[in-house]
């Protein structure tokens, strides 16, 4: 059993993940989270973190829906996952159909600021003005130029323009 031990510990400190090099730069996975609710990744998939849970409501129809609309996708590509019981996203509870009554013009506006912040991360990436540029189908377009950038693109770039800040 020592043996074994020893010899397990040897191949594990002798593993080296696919990819990494001593001395390297770390490379920081993440989302873009204009808010709390959403997560935007740099391929292009969203994902609504729901704080409301679906007992057979529609939570998972409605919520997505209303972000989709204001955000400027199909609501069929927003992936729903419940969020976790935390304060930030208000009361989290099921029943008497309240989730839509008593989230509508909070998640409209959610939906609204991040459609808003991915648009004028494309009007400065093509350094133009924001009122120039339109987000339609979960992509920003410049209308003048025809430029299009689509939001994994701006996530990622997003995400990019923050490592930036965080590291030397």
């Amino acid at each position: 059993m020592k043996v074994s031990a020893l010899s397990g510990g040897g191949m594990l400190l002798s593993f080296i993940f696919p990819g990494f090099e001593l001395n390297a730069a770390p490379i920081l996975v993440a989302d873009f989270t204009p808010n709390a609710y959403i997560k935007i990744s740099a391929n292009g998939n969203i994902v609504l973190l729901a704080p409301n849970p679906e007992i057979g409501q529609g939570v998972k129809t409605s919520l997505p829906i209303i972000i989709a609309e204001e955000l400027c996708v199909d609501w069929k590509k927003i992936k729903v996952e419940l969020a976790p019981l935390d304060s930030k996203f208000g009361r989290q509870t099921a029943g008497g159909s309240g989730s839509v009554r008593g989230r509508f013009a909070e998640l409209r506006k959610i939906g609204a600021t991040a459609r808003e912040m991915l648009v004028t991360a494309a009007a400065q990436t093509w350094n133009v003005p924001p009122t120039e540029c339109v987000a339609e189908n979960g992509t920003v377009l410049h209308k003048p130029s025809g430029k299009k950038l689509s939001f994994g693109e701006l996530a990622a770039k997003e995400l990019l323009w923050k490592c930036r800040q965080i590291l030397p």
